[in-house]
């Protein structure tokens, strides 16, 4: 139950967004739990085991904040101010990220696909350590089909601004990028939203 019924009946679910509403609470729910399993875990070890290092483990993925110094984290910051369409924003901390297994992976799935770009991702914080844990993921055949404008697939974009509004924080809450190396292979050009089951010719 929701605060919001805990004096009025709950009303049903009459439209195709009030559903995906749902549906997507229900798996932000799902990613919260995960997330407080492994930081009470990571608690309870403390002792013994720097939490960060115990999360780094548990999500098999290895996590290096970049020194504000190096050239990496100046590269980032500006390609995020070139991006942020006039938008103010400010890097509070860059990490590197290497998931277990994922260079091997994405030698193995993307031979023979040029035109790799580095693009954006936003995502809510309740999806961030799903996210750590298994990788971006395509949302499954169960989920609604409203609210995916070219269908279900892993959303990127060349404007920072862009991903940002995927993040579903406000104005001075924190949000969180990604920005990762995508294979693009041959493009389709669509102008305007195409929901699509299957990816289109080209």
């Amino acid at each position: 139950p929701k605060a919001k019924f805990a004096s009025e009946p709950v009303q049903p679910i009459r439209t195709e967004r009030q559903l995906n509403e749902e549906w997507t609470m229900l798996q932000d729910l799902l990613e919260m739990e995960v997330a407080a399993k492994i930081l009470l875990a990571a608690k309870s070890q403390e002792q013994t085991v720097h939490p960060l290092d115990y999360v780094s483990r548990a999500l098999g993925v290895q996590m290096d904040q970049l020194p504000w110094e190096s050239e990496e984290h100046k590269l980032l910051k500006a390609y995020l101010e070139q991006t942020s369409d006039g938008a103010s924003c400010r890097a509070s901390a860059v990490y590197r990220l290497q998931r277990r297994g994922e260079a091997a992976r994405m030698t193995a799935k993307c031979q023979g696909l040029g035109r790799h770009r580095l693009l954006w991702h936003g995502t809510p914080t309740s999806n961030l350590i799903g996210i750590l844990a298994q990788g971006l993921r395509v949302a499954p055949p169960e989920a609604p089909v409203s609210g995916y404008a070219f269908g279900k697939g892993i959303y990127f974009a060349d404007m920072a601004s862009k991903s940002m509004g995927y993040c579903r924080a406000g104005g001075s809450e924190p949000k969180y990028l990604f920005l990762a190396e995508v294979a693009l292979g041959e493009s389709f050009p669509a102008r305007v939203a195409t929901y699509m089951e299957e990816p289109m010719p080209g």
